[in-house]
């Protein structure tokens, strides 16, 4: 299974569009269920994906350890050419375990692949 389920979602949502003559300025949002966080039971092996824009490694090893996971991949938003509007990606693979592996800027298919390989390595 895999999501990207937004932290946050609208606290009140509508049925209609809002005109832009009813003076709407502002969206009150209620934090969403932690999905990820949940998932964790006894024979799973669970992964996660964590974007950061600042102390990268530290928020991801924090997320890997609050959540129970067995591995938490770290996209960086630092590396030029990394992000959402880009084919390639820097990846980071932090494990359980305290290893960490890093990769070199990459096309997302091959970090996809790198995952998919770390994770068939790991769960063994």
């Amino acid at each position: 299974m895999s999501a990207a389920v937004s932290d946050y979602k609208p606290s009140n949502t509508r049925k209609n569009k809002i005109k832009k003559e009813e003076g709407f300025t502002k969206i009150d949002l209620t934090e969403n269920e932690d999905i990820l966080g949940s998932l964790k039971t006894s024979g799973k092996y669970i992964a996660g994906f964590a974007l950061e824009t600042n102390n990268e490694e530290k928020n991801a090893l924090a997320k890997l350890k609050k959540k129970n996971l067995d591995m938490i991949i770290l996209n960086s938003l630092k590396a030029e050419g990394s992000g959402f509007e880009y084919d390639t990606n820097k990846i980071s693979i932090l494990l359980k375990d305290g290893r960490m592996k890093k990769f070199p800027l990459q096309s997302k298919f091959s970090a996809a692949n790198a995952i998919l390989s770390e994770i068939n390595n790991s769960s063994g």
